[in-house]
């Protein structure tokens, strides 16, 4: 993977985080110490954010600063859901039910906003 690469998996990745926090690029610039042109640089890939400024999105985001580096994210919602598919076509029956009982609960929290 190249720095190009890089710039952009890192810019997509903060700018999914912020949108599902719901900040605008100034407010989450705000957060971080850094402008809005920043934020707008960093998630149009054309900037990669300092070691600080990365380690202020992991306190804003709640999240592991590995994830920044993950070519995961750049899947969509359908290939998640056939890698999902993959995998439980693998599992025994017992890991069929804890999965189908920790995603019902899962469901519950999520609806009842924790």
């Amino acid at each position: 993977m190249d720095k190009t690469e890089v710039k952009k998996y890192v810019g997509q990745k903060v700018r999914a985080y912020r949108l599902h926090l719901k900040l605008s690029q100034f407010a989450l610039g705000e957060k971080a110490g850094i402008n809005q042109r920043q934020i707008a640089q960093i998630e149009c890939g054309k900037s990669l954010p300092s070691l600080n400024t990365l380690i202020k999105f992991v306190e804003i985001f709640n999240c592991e600063l590995g994830e920044f580096f993950e070519p995961q994210i750049m899947k969509t919602d359908e290939e998640l859901k056939r890698d999902i598919n993959k995998l439980i076509e693998t599992f025994s029956t017992s890991q069929l039910l804890f999965i189908h009982s920790y995603l019902k609960q899962f469901s519950m929290m999520k609806t009842q906003g924790r």
